[in-house]
């Protein structure tokens, strides 16, 4: 079968040399039998040309096809659709035929459009925290006083029904001791529609109705206003959307116009401004159940043509008019290779899933992991999707599919998962860095940290716990030559016998607060896994006088030998950075010689973790270091030679980069 990817809704075409360029070559296919399937559902196409069984050269193939709904809990991820067509053993669905034939009763001069504008450009990870809320805004935190314009453009408006609807969608981003302490008026094209006054971080959602629309066809404006007169503080607050309900004229535009009507009973409509006379109408009220309407009219009118037909309506329909002009094209065709994941007679210990295009750098991983007794299975990440959510990218079906490995495959489950690939917070790329999602993480909410990048969300997979029910680690890699140098660097790791030092440990521990009794835990862990050293000392609030303190403990410690390092401590975002990355600066530059600084996931996770956090991933990949070599190990090591009197990144993004620089330029490092 071939996956077809469409990005928008509209009229789709595929001709017998797209399928053969994507790999699937239909001679010999009965054109009769093929299908498509969406979702799980076949939807009906028409086969132009299919009489005869054969999908000749001049023949095409057309469907109805639309992008991820903004309802769906996919639209947080990806935008993109995914549909499948192949030849079954019986006659596939086609698209049903209603006739079109036009009555004499007057059409209706109008139809109530709906204009979404929406530009996702700015990204908050605090406010607002909730399951389901939309983290993402338009254009950048707006500071009171300040005055911020919204353009988007409308044609063919009616001239005679002037009434309408204007939605927008506003989010506080402080919270001052002043209540109310935001003030915030809406105009549209400078016609005053809202004023509001609103509190904290809220969201702000309203639906405002106007008799007398100013709306012009072009170009047109909504205006924000944070007033500033409140007397807060602070008053900030982020713009999201808007949308406009307004009257449109049956008026296609560029030989296309989508449209509604309503009941009951048969009702005529006329649709002008075609420059082509193969005009074509269909039912897209139902996006799995297409319909085509024939008999239409087509006149012409001056240099242009119209097209009237008539349908009988119960409630509100969906209608699309066009010529073959606007059809349009899939973004991707890709021929599948079958997978078999819900095979109960599959069974792993050790499950690596990796993107297509590191699946043979991670093989000699693999092969080494077999040698040591495992049962280990390597994984197309997109088979993942194909299998578990129909084709789209979506972190919930590689937690699906780790769920049913775990409770139907053979005994025993798997205890082992790899995700070879790097991943982003920025699932559609709206920032336009190009950085590619690999292996996407998924997003938690948190009370204090807001959305949090977590691979370990997809491991916990038996009962409503938040404990992991696997073990999972990541290698975080963009291109199969990372993937290579960290695959060999492991193998070349395990293939030595250590010398004592990973049994070196020092303990550190933060002092008791709301998190917890981080002494007591530490002190019990070791009871559990055996002898070492506690030291205590404050971690977190350098610049409360005891960084000097936490500064010689650890180089001290380090000098003696002590590799290992565990942290246990509560910390903010913020001290997370400052403090432990000047902290860690620190350690190394007590070391100028060549001894190698081991850094493994336990030890040292705080750096990974709010570096990582910058782009949203919190696994290793992403570290910042001064003079020496370091090795991050696990299940992806990696090393570098670091330069004097540098900043140096290991495994980094751009923005990564960008962002830690900034943050070390604020300190007055180089």
């Amino acid at each position: 079968m071939l996956k077809v990817s469409v990005k928008e809704g509209g009229i789709y075409v595929l001709t017998p040399q797209d399928l053969k360029n994507a790999g699937w070559d239909t001679t010999g296919v009965d054109a009769r039998k093929i299908k498509m399937m969406n979702r799980g559902i076949e939807i009906p196409i028409e086969v132009l040309g299919e009489a005869d069984g054969v999908l000749d050269s001049g023949d095409s193939i057309l469907f109805y096809g639309t992008a991820i709904s903004r309802d769906s809990p996919q639209f947080e991820v990806t935008d993109t659709n995914v549909y499948w067509i192949g030849a079954g053993t019986t006659d596939g669905l086609r698209t049903a035929v209603r006739d079109g034939a036009p009555g004499s009763s007057s059409a209706p001069t109008a139809f109530k459009n709906t204009l979404h504008t929406e530009q996702d450009t700015f990204y908050t990870q605090v406010i607002p925290n909730g399951a389901g809320k939309d983290h993402w805004f338009w254009g950048g935190l707006i500071r009171a006083p300040a005055t911020v314009n919204y353009s988007f453009t409308v044609s063919n408006i009616s001239s005679t029904l002037k009434d309408c609807t204007v939605r927008y969608y506003l989010q506080g981003k402080t919270d001052d001791a002043k209540h109310p302490d935001h003030h915030t008026r809406i105009y549209l094209n400078g016609t005053l529609l809202d004023d509001q006054n609103w509190d904290g971080f809220s969201q702000l959602i309203r639906t405002v109705s106007v008799s007398n629309c100013n709306l012009f066809n072009g170009s047109n404006s909504v205006r924000l206003d944070s007033v500033g007169d409140i007397g807060a503080t602070v008053d900030s607050v982020l713009f999201n959307w808007f949308e406009v309900d307004y009257w449109d004229s049956h008026v296609a535009e560029g030989n296309l116009l989508a449209f509604s009507g309503i009941g009951p009973g048969l009702v005529d409509f006329s649709v002008t401004g075609f420059t082509a006379s193969n005009i074509q109408v269909f039912d897209v009220t139902e996006a799995s159940k297409p319909a085509r309407i024939i008999n239409p009219r087509i006149e012409p009118v001056g240099s242009q043509f119209r097209v009237r037909f008539r349908d009988n309506l119960q409630g509100q329909k969906s209608y699309l008019a066009l010529t073959p002009t606007q059809y349009k094209k899939p973004i991707s065709l890709t021929l599948d290779a079958p997978s078999a994941l819900r095979n109960t007679a599959n069974g792993a210990d050790y499950i690596i899933i990796a993107h297509p295009s590191l699946l043979n750098s991670i093989k000699p991983l693999a092969e080494h992991r077999k040698n040591m007794g495992l049962r280990v299975v390597v994984i197309d990440v997109t088979d993942i999707y194909d299998e578990f959510a129909f084709g789209p990218e979506d972190p919930q079906a590689i937690k699906d599919f780790l769920k049913y490995a775990y409770e139907n495959w053979q005994r025993s489950a798997p205890l082992y998962v790899l995700l070879v690939g790097d991943a982003t917070l920025d699932y559609k790329d709206n920032f336009k860095t190009g950085f590619r999602n690999l292996v996407p993480t998924h997003l938690v909410e948190t009370a204090l940290l807001g959305q949090t990048a977590s691979d370990n969300w997809f491991v916990t997979v038996s009962g409503d716990d938040p404990l992991p029910d696997m073990f999972i680690g990541r290698i975080s890699v963009n291109t199969s030559t990372e993937a290579d140098a960290v695959v060999s660097k492991t193998l070349a790791y395990e293939a030595t016998v250590p010398s004592g030092w990973n049994k070196n440990i020092q303990f550190v521990a933060d002092d008791p607060d709301q998190g917890g009794d981080f002494e007591a835990a530490s002190e019990d862990l070791i009871r559990h896994v055996g002898p070492a050293e506690l030291t205590m000392g404050d971690l977190g609030v350098f610049w409360a006088g005891k960084n000097l303190l936490v500064h010689r403990v650890i180089g001290i410690r380090f000098k003696e030998g002590k590799y290992r390092f565990l942290l246990k401590g509560d910390f903010s975002p913020e001290t997370q950075f400052f403090s432990e990355a000047h902290l860690l600066a620190k350690v190394i530059e007590i070391q100028r010689g060549s001894r190698i600084i081991r850094l493994e996931e336990e030890p040292w996770p705080w750096i990974n973790r709010i570096l990582g956090r910058l782009s949203g991933w919190s696994h290793k990949g992403c570290l910042a270091l001064k003079k020496a070599e370091a090795w991050v190990w696990g299940d992806s090591p990696k090393s570098t030679r670091l330069l004097p009197s540098r900043l140096i990144f290991i495994g980094c993004s751009l923005l990564q980069r960008w962002l830690v620089s900034l943050l070390y330029l604020f300190q007055g490092r180089n």
